[in-house]
């Protein structure tokens, strides 16, 4: 049992801990609410250059002055930054010296702190040391992970300024109790008589040679050479992972599912059960996500403990060097966690949001332990090999070293991150994690003093004490006693594990490749896949995935086809005719209910690109206030009115399609990001060449409101993603149930059409890409049509202006439709008033006025691509400049249309080459007629004729 001193000084730990980053905490969320992100980035960034240069000065006095004065003065001067806060809370710039100031005072209590343990620990008991080391350090992180949750709780029911108070009354009281703390120091040096003081200069010069000598202590030991390299590296490649990495995935996933719900397995439930049970928003679940996972860190610790109860009780009865054999326990354990968070990672987008908590809250509980037993050891070798008055220089050193590690491993993550564009490449963390890995296997590989080999000698002894007929154990054990072939036993286990960790590196890259393949397959179809890339046959590319109305064709179908569209009488034509029709009538009946969802709720959009994308009753939704349900997206809608306010020069037509232009390396989401930010750019330039004022044309170029627009882009991706999934994953259930699609109950429709030639299911899905248009200025096609026949699903968003106007299916007059087309031949020999009221009285017999339905400004519409039946829904662009019956006020002559598809690489590729040649004519020959592209644009992307076909 530790002494009553001993005992006093861990819970001390605890409670400092605890206290500083409670309120380091309010700190920095309530200057991010009152000061902003740029007072808040600042902050951080003083903060980190000011502390690595306030340990050096806290290593000296700690190694000059007494250690108990600056123990009680640390905690004094924080009650007091407590008391600022408590009075100075609503002023940003006093919050941004109280955040500085906070992360000073717990830098300089580092160095005091850490020195403290053999000062505390009575000299006659001395096998205590490792102990107070280890609870020191589990106290310090249980403190500090344990915080902020405590803040949010605290401050959510009783308000910031009771979480303040509560704080200074922590503080008080544990300035009181530090007082009362014992500390061993050493005895004051005797002046002597007639001594000549020093001069400035030399204590300049003295002050200097004390750092260089403490930063010399750092390779005075060989071990300690050792460790410092295995704790840099772990500060590189693995703390990072948690503060930055997480972060951004536990986003992307939350923004990734429906309105932010966890997965429904049981282990979903039951983390959607303890979210409900500590209060958790569902709209700040992605930062609880990553708060759980971190709360790993105080369970990990306490394990850590009960390691060194046993390793400290197995050296002691087999006499080992305790020191050793907690060293290489930790850095082997840490060499194994850092694997299992390797293919954790590597596979986290295919697994559900649930399941991916479990499995890092588990592995981050096992890495914060074994870090905690190198960490511990690492304390104690170092305490023993150096003198009192230079372990403060030596310990803020190191704190140095591990603050630039730490940022530097930020920085590298934050770089691989950024790179990756949508978030969902996860290879460049995964490599950082096995780079780090590599490096510890080098470090232990090639030192004389601690070698691979021993490494797993000393865990082997450990198991064997507590399971003494372990064979293996017998024979590693054999093997060891062998000295003469202990050279060759050690060099050949280096290779197997090099060896092995290449075999694990190919797999997780194979992985990744597999998962870039099959963008949104179930985690079954990438596994099965992995496993077939050893088999010999060559694989074949997939097919073209086979339509609603599209059964697989034969060879000698193609003859039936054509003579069924030229009129032909051959009998097996006739009944393939009357399979399809049938087929065709069955879809029909099948969409006859509900096909057209109005108001529909901002936080369902993402399930509706879902349904809308897989079920077949279903083709399209609107959700009125989607552009409003954001603050972010505030000022988008005043930034379009200004920008076409600018009438013809600012008339542009902006198409992004992935892959196309895109740099090496670059990402979808990347890719389209950039490429608005250069456009909008690029507009700014060309507006003033056309006549407009630098002022007019500098809303082209607003920071803000472009970074709005792509953040808007990049959601709208991320609905698309969601569709496009969701119709794979339907695809797949259908085909597994056979042919006939017997028990599928929201994809009838396909499934009756799924396998019509009653042998072989349809093929995987293809690759979507996505295809973004932005229309400035534009007047758009007014006719009723259908050219969503190549994407799987569409979003259409209005950001200025009227939307389309839809006509759902039980008001359009088919028959019509169907004969009545050739009415439209003359609009192209029209004047534009003339085309503009043929228009619109075709549309009338289509539809009539009074049942269309019309799309405000700033709603979502979601539409389903592809050609599902003989009856879809029609669309058309509002009359411009003409009043719009369907709308209830005069339509803008000028508008800003968002358009989103998601196309297989075929069409992708044909968009490209149309539009690239659409623009060489229009710059060679004169300006073509709207409403003449409008009527070719609809006879190519999706004549009403050829939709059953």
């Amino acid at each position: 049992m530790l002494e009553s001193n001993a005992v006093l000084f861990v819970s001390l730990q605890f409670g400092s801990r605890f206290a500083n980053s409670f309120l380091v905490t309010a700190a920095r969320y309530e200057l991010l609410e009152a000061g902003g992100i740029a007072e808040f980035a600042w902050a951080q960034v003083t903060t980190n250059v000011a502390r690595m240069v306030v340990s050096q000065v806290a290593g000296l006095l700690t190694d000059n002055f007494a250690l108990r004065h600056m123990y009680v003065a640390t905690e004094a001067c924080n009650l007091l930054l407590a008391l600022a806060m408590l009075f100075g809370h609503s002023h940003p710039s006093l919050l941004f010296f109280l955040n500085v100031g906070l992360g000073l005072i717990f830098s300089f209590s580092q160095p005091v702190t850490k020195s403290m343990p053999p000062a505390v620990v009575a000299a006659h008991r001395h096998e205590d040391l490792a102990i107070v080391n280890g609870w020191d350090l589990t106290c310090d992180k249980v403190g500090r992970y344990l915080a902020p949750i405590a803040y949010a709780v605290i401050s959510s029911t009783h308000g910031f300024g009771f979480a303040v108070r509560l704080s200074c009354g922590l503080y008080a009281l544990l300035t009181v109790l530090r007082a009362c703390v014992k500390v061993s120091e050493p005895p004051p040096k005797e002046k002597v008589e007639g001594a000549i003081r020093p001069t400035v200069g030399k204590k300049l010069w003295g002050l200097l040679q004390q750092v260089w000598d403490g930063v010399m202590s750092l390779r005075r030991d060989r071990v300690l050479r050792l460790l410092i390299l295995n704790t840099l590296v772990t500060n590189v490649f693995l703390y990072p992972l948690n503060s930055v990495h997480f972060p951004v995935l536990f986003k992307q996933m939350a923004e990734a599912s429906s309105s932010v719900e966890i997965d429904q397995t049981v282990v979903g439930s039951l983390l959607a059960g303890a979210m409900s049970l500590m209060r958790i928003k569902k709209k700040k679940a992605w930062m609880n996500y990553t708060a759980l996972v971190s709360l790993g860190g105080v369970v990990g610790p306490f394990l850590s403990n009960l390691m060194i109860y046993m390793l400290e009780s197995y050296s002691a009865s087999q006499k080992k060097d305790r020191l050793k054999v907690g060293v290489m326990f930790g850095v082997a354990g840490q060499i194994v966690t850092s694997a299992i968070l390797a293919l954790i990672v590597s596979v986290s987008w295919s697994l559900g949001t649930g399941m991916l908590v479990l499995l890092l809250v588990l592995a981050w509980v096992l890495t914060i332990a074994v870090n905690n037993i190198v960490t511990t050891y690492f304390n104690s070798i170092s305490q023993e090999k150096l003198q009192r008055g230079e372990r403060g220089r030596f310990i803020a050193n190191i704190m140095t070293m591990f603050t630039l590690g730490s940022s530097l491993g930020t920085l590298l993550y934050s770089r691989v991150i950024s790179g990756d564009g949508d978030g969902r490449d996860v290879s460049g963390s995964v490599n950082l994690l096995l780079c780090g890995l590599m490096i510890k296997v080098v470090i232990l590989a090639t030192s004389s003093d601690f070698v691979f080999l021993q490494c797993f000698m000393e865990m082997a002894h450990l198991v064997q004490a507590r399971n003494a007929n372990g064979c293996v154990l017998f024979l590693l054990d054999r093997s060891q006693a062998h000295s003469n072939a202990g050279l060759e036993v050690r060099w050949s286990l280096v290779w197997v594990s090099v060896l092995l960790l290449g075999v694990v590196t190919e797999m997780l890259f194979n992985l990744h490749l597999l998962q870039k393949k099959h963008q949104f397959a179930l985690p079954r179809e990438i596994i099965r896949d992995y496993f077939s890339m050893f088999s010999f046959p060559a694989r074949m590319e997939p097919l073209p995935a086979a339509t609603a109305e599209q059964a697989p064709a034969t060879a000698a179908d193609g003859d039936s086809a054509r003579k069924r569209k030229l009129g032909g009488d051959d009998a097996d034509g006739g009944e393939d005719a009357k399979k399809s029709k049938g087929a065709a009538d069955a879809a029909d009946a099948v969409a006859a209910g509900a096909a057209l969802e109005l108001q529909v709720p901002p936080g369902e959009v993402e399930a509706l690109a879902k349904r809308v994308a897989s079920e077949a009753t279903l083709v399209a939704g609107i959700c009125p206030g989607f552009l409003s349900s954001q603050s972010r997206w505030a000022g988008l809608t005043g930034w379009a009115q200004r920008l076409c306010s600018l009438g013809e020069p600012a008339k542009d037509e902006l198409l992004y399609w992935e892959t196309y232009l895109a740099k090496p390396r670059e990402r979808g989401h990347a890719q389209l990001l950039r490429q608005v930010r250069e456009d909008f750019a690029d507009m700014a330039e060309r507006l003033v060449e056309h006549g407009c004022s630098e002022a007019s044309a500098a809303v082209a170029r607003e920071t803000e409101n472009v970074d709005a627009l792509c953040d808007l882009l990049q959601q709208l991706l991320t609905l698309l993603e969601a569709g496009t999934a969701a119709a794979a994953e339907d695809l797949l259930e259908t085909s597994a149930l056979g042919p006939s699609g017997k028990g599928k109950g929201k994809g009838g429709a396909k499934g009756q059409s799924a396998g019509a030639d009653g042998d072989a299911p349809p093929p995987p899905p293809q690759r979507r890409f996505f295809a973004v248009r932005l229309d400035l200025c534009q007047e758009g096609c007014a006719k009723f049509h259908d050219d969503r026949r190549f994407t799987t699903v569409r979003l259409v968003l209005p950001l200025f202006g009227a939307g389309p106007v839809l006509a759902a299916r039980e008001n359009v007059d088919w028959v019509f439709w169907k004969q009545e087309d050739g009415l439209l031949d003359k609009v192209g020999e029209s004047t534009p008033q003339e085309a503009n009221d043929l228009i619109k009285a075709w549309n009338e017999k289509v539809c009539p006025p009074s049942k269309e339905t019309p799309t405000s400004q700033g709603s979502l519409v979601v539409l389903k691509g592809g050609t599902h039946s003989e009856k879809p829904l029609l669309h058309r662009a509002t009359y411009c400049p003409v009043a719009d019956p369907a709308t209830p006020q005069q339509a803008p002559p000028f508008q800003l249309l968002i358009t989103v598809d998601h196309v297989t690489a075929d069409v992708r590729d044909q968009l490209i080459e149309m539009n690239l040649d659409s623009e060489d004519d229009g710059e060679e020959g004169e300006e073509g007629d709207p409403e003449e592209d409008c009527e070719d644009g609809v006879r190519e992307g999706g004549d009403n004729h050829d939709s059953a076909e």
